[in-house]
């Protein structure tokens, strides 16, 4: 039996996740501003779920309607069996996103929730003479509702109510180490090896700025074709991260649950694989600053990877060369300009394609930068300007093939 999901991701990535949610499940996905949607069975979203790189969260759609007041969207949202879903005992959350249209007619968000909270809870009141608690922080059915304007000529709006599969953001891995500064997050960093097409088996990787080392244990865990929630699924309390593990769809499935203990005994067994897997080289990481380069030593370690695959460097990205003969592709996040002043970004920049240019012919280079102008200062073609949001920052991602 099928049913509909939405993926979301990082703003600019939703073909890479397309790309990548097609190669896992082999199903057609359509592309949305902030992720995909696509239809299959539950067995294939929740391989979804775990195998996905580039996905911040999973979504399942648990039903939809037109809607042309915030009375209609509380009367429709009541008529739901939520009882069929969501346990008196359990706990929830709503939040609502709007599109372009809704946001100027509707404006509050946080008035809509009230509404669809109001229907659910007195709902429960009238037919149990009780009610689920709200938990913003760790509940047991996160609901995130999408309200846009609506296909029918009868209505304004359409409302689609989901729940989210995930306890914890699926960018969050679990390596994070406390103390790196400008993080990029896990799924982007992931998100930029896929789209640089690394062939992992015959092309060295470089980062020349590694600073917390997402790039670089993106790339190992990409080569190892290791599921990026292994860390995860370590844990005994799976439910810490997994919000599916308490909704009933799962629960009163046996063969479900099968199917996700079987996957979670493969990731786990293709862990034990990673020191044979791995092996020196291929994998190099270039960062000034030794203290950072620590760091990234302990999160290499705390992601459970063998320290002897990366080869780090305390060095300089404007003077290092490349690491080996083979030609490769380098994917950095260069600094954007918040503790250094614009005519010293203007000049690590210059310097920066100066190395690129004389020294590491035959290579590829991605970069990630926010500012325009840093950008200009690089006296090389760029091949592709892809416009990608890290967090808040509108960002592009720059492609130089060097020659």
């Amino acid at each position: 039996m099928e049913n509909s999901y939405f993926a979301s991701c990082s703003q600019g990535v939703e073909n890479i996740l397309q790309r990548e949610i097609t190669s896992i499940i082999g199903i057609s996905v359509e592309v949305h501003k902030g992720g995909v949607s696509f239809d299959t069975s539950e067995e294939e979203a929740l391989k979804t779920l775990l195998y996905s790189r580039t996905a911040s969260r999973l979504f399942r759609l648990f039903f939809s309607f037109d809607f042309n007041t915030p009375e209609e969207l509380y009367r429709k949202s009541k008529e739901y069996p939520w009882n069929k879903t969501l346990s008196i005992n359990q706990t929830f959350k709503i939040q609502v996103l709007f599109d372009r249209k809704a946001k100027e007619d509707l404006g509050n968000s946080i008035f809509i929730s009230q509404k669809i909270k109001d229907a659910l809870v007195d709902q429960y009141r009238e037919k149990a003479g009780g009610r689920p608690s709200v938990d913003k922080k760790s509940p047991d059915f996160p609901l995130m509702v999408r309200v846009e304007d609506s296909e029918s000529d009868k209505a304004l709006y359409n409302a689609k109510i989901y729940v989210d599969l995930c306890q914890v953001p699926l960018s969050n891995r679990g390596y994070r180490m406390p103390g790196h500064r400008a993080p990029l997050r896990e799924n982007l960093a992931a998100a930029l090896i896929l789209h640089s097409n690394w062939s992992y088996n015959r092309e060295p990787l470089c980062d020349l700025f590694s600073g917390s080392g997402t790039i670089l244990i993106e790339a190992a865990l990409i080569k190892a074709k290791v599921a990026p929630t292994y860390l995860k699924l370590q844990k005994r309390d799976l439910a810490e991260s997994f919000a599916f593990m308490n909704q009933k769809w799962f629960q009163k499935n046996q063969e479900l649950k099968n199917y996700f203990f079987e996957e979670r005994k493969k990731i786990l067994n293709q862990t034990k694989k990673l020191a044979l897997i791995l092996k020196q080289g291929f994998i190099y990481g270039v960062e000034r600053d030794s203290t950072y380069l620590e760091l990234i030593k302990e999160t290499i370690l705390e992601a459970g990877l063998p320290l002897k695959s990366f080869s780090l460097s305390n060095a300089d990205a404007l003077t290092f060369c490349p690491p080996e003969k083979r030609k490769g592709v380098i994917i950095s996040n260069p600094p954007y300009g918040e503790r250094l002043n614009e005519d010293t970004m203007k000049e690590l920049y210059y310097e920066l394609g100066e190395n690129l240019k004389n020294n590491w012919n035959g290579w590829r280079a991605h970069l990630l930068t926010s500012n325009n102008e840093l950008r200009k200062a690089i006296s090389l073609r760029t091949e592709e300007r892809l416009p990608i949001r890290n967090g808040n920052l509108e960002c592009r991602l720059l492609k130089y093939s060097l020659f």
